[in-house]
């Protein structure tokens, strides 16, 4: 079935207005795409991955797993990525491994300071953060006010991610504890999303779901939606 390719995994990121995608076997990846697609993850992301498994000569039953990010981020982007995933590994019982949005975001800054933080804008004046170290995750998955995000610094602390231009005077008051690197990814790269689901633990399909801190703008601008 794997066609003598070892732990073919397909990577999906989709949790903003970027789309990135990655086809990685045994730890070494394949192909890539990483592109701003703002509002059009469902006009291009199967095309996508139609080019680069045709370019590759795999087909979907080829693959070992697939790696998607569950979030937190954009609400309609993020459920773009995880029905297409669904809709790939059903028929072919294709192990699935969510990777949260925090951690793809992390991983590459481990271990270069004493701590990682990165920080995403969750809209309505909110921040998505959790804190890692060499150790770990030290935190909960967070969602708190930017104003508030100084009481999470321990140390000297790597922050990233696209609230760092968000909220730029309040990141830059926050030195020298806090490193801002450069350039300062906005999104996780999906080559990172493949690492993760290489070491971690498929789920069952039906308990694939996306990763919320808070209610979708829609649901807030309409409470009764819930009702239903």
């Amino acid at each position: 079935m794997n066609g003598g390719l070892r732990l073919l995994i397909l990577a999906i990121e989709t949790s903003n207005v970027y789309l990135s995608i990655a086809v990685e076997k045994d730890g070494e990846v394949l192909l890539d795409y990483s592109e701003k697609v703002p509002m059009r993850h469902s006009e291009i992301i199967l095309p996508i991955i139609t080019e680069l498994f045709t370019h590759l000569k795999i087909q979907v039953p080829d693959l070992d797993r697939i790696g998607v990010s569950i979030g937190p981020g954009m609400f309609t982007a993020l459920r773009i990525g995880l029905a297409l995933t669904k809709g790939l590994a059903f028929p072919y019982k294709i192990p699935v491994v969510p990777v949260n949005t925090l951690d793809g975001l992390a991983l590459p800054y481990l271990g270069l300071a004493d701590y990682v933080m990165p920080i995403t804008d969750a809209r309505r004046g909110l921040l998505y953060t959790a804190q890692y170290s060499n150790d770990g995750i030290q935190t909960e998955y967070l969602l708190i006010k930017p104003e508030d995000f100084h009481t999470l610094i321990k140390g000297p602390t790597i922050i990233i991610g696209d609230g760092v231009n968000r909220y730029q005077k309040i990141i830059e008051s926050l030195k020298p504890e806090a490193i801002i690197p450069e350039p300062n990814p906005s999104f996780p790269d999906a080559r990172i999303i493949a690492q993760l689901a290489r070491r971690g633990e498929p789920v069952p399909i039906d308990r694939l779901e996306p990763f919320y801190l808070k209610k979708s703008d829609a649901e807030i601008d309409n409470p009764e939606k819930d009702a239903h």
